[in-house]
């Protein structure tokens, strides 16, 4: 067994290091993370919207041909809604990417 005998001013001096320790602030910032459920890439954002909203301009650059096949199979015949003229395939991949988002 090992007997450490410390001066006042090395006690001291650890007594402050301790404190100082002990009084540390840590932030931790929670990010969103999801993946393209076309190719596996990973993503990351401030908020899960954010998050979304990144990795369908991603699936509409990259796998737009794809996500039409998925968007227009069997059941839907248009690009764009006849009646709104909002994108089908933009919706349909928002959709799908909500399900492949944490946080």
């Amino acid at each position: 067994m090992n007997i450490f005998v410390f001066s006042k001013l090395e006690r001291s001096k650890k007594i402050e290091k301790f404190k100082y320790m002990q009084t540390k602030l840590i932030v931790v910032v929670k990010m969103a993370e999801g993946i393209c459920y076309v190719c596996n890439q990973t993503f990351t954002a401030a908020s899960k919207d954010a998050l979304v909203d990144k990795i369908v301009e991603h699936i509409m650059a990259s796998h737009h041909g794809w996500v039409w096949g998925d968007a227009m199979q069997a059941k839907n015949v248009f690009e764009k809604c006849p009646n709104c003229g909002a994108d089908l395939v933009e919706q349909f991949a928002r959709k799908v990417t909500v399900r492949y988002v944490k946080g």
